[in-house]
């Protein structure tokens, strides 16, 4: 199992890859092309929109993956078709009272409440974006449920080229700055999304008979509860965006978002591929060889997550500013200070799935709803407090604070049916090899160059995969055994 986690992570890794390298082809166009404020009013829309998204979804995509594994079990006496038409039919319902909803939101809030012309003005046309969001969760979830890697990365990589080419054809030859940007944007989601319904009405025999209403109450009833825990991990990711315009005002709140997203891009890069592929594995080996076998899989694919996470925080911590300023531009170097208290906190957030594998194996996820609520309120209360002392750093602190309260939770509810041995030992050794690492790295001189840039991480890596081959046994055992594997295959 570990061997197949590690292959099903290394394909959401691939798909990762290709989708960041995007992301860092559009990240320093954008922050170029558009002002700080306009950048920051970019993104205080789209999580605007991400918080509708997850009130449209329902809490449905929490459940996908989880019901998918009882339906191929034969567990709920539908077949697989009829669950595929009952998740598309149903989240296309809510997508759209979700989107009428936004809509007439819009005819109600004053517009002041924004504290942002462009947000304002843009926000109405922008709801259709809900419904095309809501459809997109269900499709991914749907490929990921069903351990379809490569049809899930290539369906990711073509939609992420696709918008990102729309956008840039729009925007420097029909209708520049943000205007351009989301009439892109709205065109290109339509257009990936029709496609993709298509796709599987025809795969799946998607039709509104096969419809199964027990199944989807089922659902419903399991991901109801999951709002509140996506409105919260929502304020919890983005809620400290509203404080900071209104608090700090636009310029700030776009240098912070610029850090954000380059944490994002990494995390997603790095970590994400991980965690995407864990859940699936071991709720489906809970179902088919029980306890022991799971356990066995969620201790070791944890130790993996913090050997690799390590390694990620040293780093992005000694070359984060550097890649803030070559990609993004001296311009937002204000930000540059937040990045490892973000990285942090992904890193954190990230584990959750393996830290509360018994949450999500005894389909108690409602139980992390007080919690994830009660951090997104201290988000708040933190941001307002620490940020007139500490400015932007205030706000990382306060992301990577609540984080760990919720990963605490996790890890305490989760291990009252499901016990995962805390890696405490591991935890400190490779944080050991990898501050060391950063030692290293950081005595090369600031060079805010691409080969400055390179000579940094390949140090960084060479030292890290040095120090953890000689005094990890496993990491050895391993290696070897790679080897191995990769000579037989030459020979």
């Amino acid at each position: 199992m570990l061997a197949r986690f590690i292959k099903h992570s290394s394909h959401y890794a691939l798909g990762s890859l290709f989708v960041t390298l995007a992301s860092l082809i559009s990240f320093p166009i954008f922050t170029r092309t558009f002002s700080v404020a306009e950048y920051g009013a970019l993104n205080l829309i789209s999580s605007i929109l991400l918080l509708c998204t997850g009130i449209g979804k329902l809490g449905i995509q929490q459940s996908i993956v989880r019901f998918h594994a009882e339906v191929i079990a034969g567990n709920r006496g539908i077949s697989e078709s009829q669950y595929i038409s009952t998740v598309l039919l149903g989240m296309a319902c809510t997508g759209i009272f979700a989107t009428g909803g936004m809509a007439l939101a819009v005819y109600v809030v004053p517009a002041a409440w924004w504290h942002n012309e462009e947000v304002a003005r843009l926000i109405l046309p922008l709801s259709v974006l809900i419904l095309l969001r809501v459809l997109d969760s269900g499709i991914s979830n749907i490929l990921r449920a069903q351990q379809r890697s490569v049809a899930y990365n290539v369906y990711l990589v073509t939609r992420k080229y696709f918008i990102l080419f729309t956008i840039l054809g729009v925007m420097f030859y029909a209708m520049p700055q943000l205007n351009g940007f989301y009439l892109g944007t709205v065109g290109a989601e339509a257009i990936t999304i029709g496609f993709m319904v298509v796709y599987l009405f025809k795969k799946h025999h998607v039709a509104i008979g096969a419809f199964s209403p027990e199944t989807f109450k089922a659902m419903v009833a399991f991901g109801v509860p999951m709002i509140v825990y996506e409105i919260s991990g929502i304020i919890l990711n983005l809620g400290d965006r509203y404080v900071i315009q209104a608090i700090m005002g636009a310029e700030p709140l776009g240098q912070y978002s610029a850090a954000y997203n380059l944490c994002e891009y990494l995390q997603t890069l790095v970590m994400a591929s991980l965690a995407q592929a864990v859940t699936p594995i071991y709720l489906r080996l809970w179902e088919q060889s029980g306890e022991t076998d799971t356990r066995r899989f969620v201790e070791r694919a944890l130790r993996f997550y913090v050997i690799i996470g390590a390694a990620m925080l040293a780093g992005v911590a000694a070359v984060g500013q550097d890649v803030l300023v070559i990609l993004a531009s001296a311009k937002y170097v204000g930000g540059a200070a937040v990045i490892p208290y973000i990285v942090a906190g992904m890193l954190v957030s990230g584990a959750i799935p393996i830290f509360g594998a018994g949450i999500y194996i005894h389909k108690q996820n409602h139980i992390m709803i007080p919690c994830v609520a009660f951090a997104a309120i201290l988000n708040i209360i933190l941001n307002i407090i620490l940020m007139p002392y500490w400015g932007l750093i205030g706000a990382g602190m306060a992301t990577l604070i609540c984080y760990i309260v919720v990963a605490g939770f996790a890890w305490h509810y989760g291990g009252r049916q499901f016990k995962v041995s805390f890696p405490l030992l591991d935890i400190c050794k490779f944080v050991t090899l990898a501050s060391l690492m950063y030692f290293a790295v950081v005595q090369i001189p600031a060079i805010h160059s691409p080969v400055g840039l390179v000579l940094k991480v390949l140090t960084g890596v060479v030292v890290y995969g040095l120090l953890a081959f000689l005094l990890d046994k496993e990491i050895r055992r391993m290696s070897v055994s790679f080897m191995q594997h990769f000579l037989n295959r030459s020979t």
